[in-house]
């Protein structure tokens, strides 16, 4: 590399090697992407309207990075999980 040029630019994101927690966090996708255990939850209508298929985990770092796999750009209703957050 000559002095001066972008290391940046001569990175191929196809090269780019996944991190020990993106590996974990896609293995755990991989590993429960196909359970179709239970049922959905009817009694709630938002709940009830939710394609059962989606499935996404994402991880939020401290640094500030974010780790995502499968179904993650999707909007969905939170419930009563609301309550670890308030």
């Amino acid at each position: 590399m000559a002095n001066g040029d972008n290391l940046e630019a001569e990175i191929n994101p196809s090269e780019v090697v996944a991190s020990p927690f993106e590996s974990f966090l896609n293995d755990l996708h991989l590993k429960y992407k196909s359970l179709n255990d239970g049922k959905v939850a009817t009694y709630i209508p938002e709940l009830a309207k939710v394609n059962p298929d989606l499935f996404g985990i994402c991880a939020h770092a401290v640094d500030g990075r974010v780790f995502e796999v499968g179904d993650c750009d999707r909007l969905f209703t939170i419930q009563s999980i609301s309550k670890v957050f308030v």
